[in-house]
């Protein structure tokens, strides 16, 4: 919940994103999912460690250097007063095509020179994806918005060439079975060819990862049962 309601207020204060605030902003965040849980007792960690926590991993994943000083508690309840405001308390379970306008939004940011040129052809492929399983009620029964949307998009960068296929084969299977369940599921005989070498396949499969907030094996199972959906119905 604390990185939606971050990327919500991103989206309606992108003007107001400077790398010195983003470190306060997600503490912040995460502060205010700590009182939505009634779990006070992590405030005062989440005031004395947040902060450094974030502003170390801007430093060290994206090269962001953050100069403020540590804020102090009067700083850290002015700063979630203008938050929630800002958001306008608009926290609530987001849909599958929400998920979707995040992830693609959070990897254009993180592979600028390259998702762009696919976004498109990615967006008609999810869509495509989404509008089928919209008429399987059960594919939903258990299964979260958000983990539908990554197995979504995890079909499309395969389908469009961005990620090799058997990166997200599941273990059980092999890979004849895998890219033929696949091509089942997309309708067409011909397994979708990867053109960039194994190390940049592996390079995008950790900016899945990250852009997602899902394991390797998390996104390999998430797009292994929505590939079994759309098959099932055919």
């Amino acid at each position: 919940m604390a990185a939606e309601m971050l990327d919500l207020h991103q989206r309606i204060h992108p003007w107001n994103s400077s790398a010195e605030s983003l470190p306060l902003r997600c503490a912040v965040a995460a502060r205010v999912v700590g009182k939505l849980d009634q779990d006070f007792r992590i405030l005062d960690i989440l005031q004395q460690n947040m902060y450094e926590t974030f502003s170390a991993w801007l430093q060290e994943n994206y090269g962001l250097e953050t100069h403020d000083p540590v804020p102090m508690a009067q700083a850290y309840s002015r700063a979630e007063e203008r938050f929630v405001c800002r958001v306008s308390w608009r926290i609530s379970q987001p849909s599958t095509l929400t998920w979707l306008h995040v992830f693609c939004e959070r990897l254009q940011a993180m592979n600028p020179s390259l998702f762009p040129i696919f976004m498109n052809i990615i967006w008609y492929v999810c869509e495509n994806v989404r509008m089928r399983l919209l008429c399987y009620q059960q594919v939903y029964a258990d299964s979260p918005p958000c983990h539908i949307a990554c197995g979504i998009l995890c079909i499309a960068v395969c389908e469009v060439g961005l990620l090799s296929l058997d990166l997200l084969r599941p273990p059980s299977m092999s890979t004849l079975e895998w890219s033929t369940l696949f091509c089942s599921s997309l309708r067409h005989d011909e397994v979708p060819r990867c053109p960039f070498p194994e190390l940049k396949c592996w390079m995008f499969l950790s900016s899945l990862e990250e852009g997602t907030g899902q394991s390797s094996q998390d996104l390999r199972r998430h797009t292994h049962k929505t590939v079994r959906a759309l098959c099932s119905h055919e």
